[in-house]
């Protein structure tokens, strides 16, 4: 029973598939006769004005769409600026919303080719979109052997002569604090040889005094050196310049340099 009844066919769901499919062919076949004789109407049209200026023709185009029925042209002002487009570009109408028809990646021609959309070439302003740039410098005119070879010999004097400035600044540098190291001192130093309280412990031991390692002589040394003002006024800045480093940075290194040598004796 219940296979019989999976055999029933519809015919009126066949009858009315037969009827649609009937009439949508037949539509198609009316819509393309439209299409063939609009398409002749429109192409001739624009062949026709293409190279016109747009007004001395744009009166008589809106007066005519003006005066269609009421309910046929919703966007009377779109339908304007698709004639405006079909008109300059020699392309067919492919949609009446002006804006999509500007837009689109290509347009069909008036010849029934598919052409590339240029209406934004044309129209973008340059720089649209884009962040403002730098103004960009005009590019030099074609210069004679001569003139090149004088603005090469300028410019590489004027580089000769920032390097000489510099090297010379230097030098000054470097010659300023070897006057200050050789200056007589103001005050006598007299010699440390005792060891009071709090004062860190000389390098000239006694030979009655426990050897010590060589490690900790050269800690002590270098303890003593970071501290000497001479050192940090004088010989610093001048070992600086030298290495192209600043006077800080230096005597940091020195520091971090005697505690990873003491780190690593222990």
């Amino acid at each position: 029973m219940t296979k019989q009844a999976s055999n029933v066919v519809d015919m009126g769901a066949i009858v009315r598939g037969f009827v649609a499919y009937a009439e949508s062919t037949e539509t198609i076949e009316r819509a393309q006769s439209v299409r063939f004789e609009s398409r002749k109407i429109v192409a001739d049209f624009v062949r026709a004005n293409h190279d016109k200026q747009w007004k001395t023709i744009q009166k008589p185009i809106k007066a005519a769409i003006d005066g269609i029925a009421v309910g046929i042209v919703k966007d009377k002002v779109g339908l304007l600026g698709v004639v405006k487009t079909c008109i300059e570009y020699s392309i067919m109408p492919t949609t009446l919303n002006a804006d999509r028809l500007r837009k689109a990646k290509t347009w069909v021609s008036v010849d029934g080719k598919n052409i590339p959309n240029t209406y934004g070439k044309v129209h973008t302003k340059e720089g649209a979109g884009k962040k403002a740039s730098a103004p960009t410098v005009p590019a030099n005119p074609v210069l004679s052997a001569a003139d090149a070879e004088k603005i090469v010999d300028k410019q590489l004097e004027a580089i000769d002569k920032a390097e000489t400035k510099k090297a010379s600044s230097s030098l000054d540098k470097v010659g300023n604090a070897l006057d200050l190291a050789t200056m007589t001192p103001s005050k006598a130093t007299a010699p440390q040889t005792g060891q009071g309280k709090g004062e860190i412990p000389r390098a000239n031991v006694s030979n009655s005094d426990a050897p010590i390692h060589p490690i900790e002589h050269c800690s002590l040394l270098l303890d003593q050196l970071t501290k000497n003002e001479a050192f940090r006024e004088i010989y610093a800045p001048i070992l600086a310049i030298m290495l192209e480093v600043d006077k800080v940075t230096l005597t940091r290194c020195i520091v971090q340099a005697r505690d990873e040598m003491v780190r690593g004796a222990k």
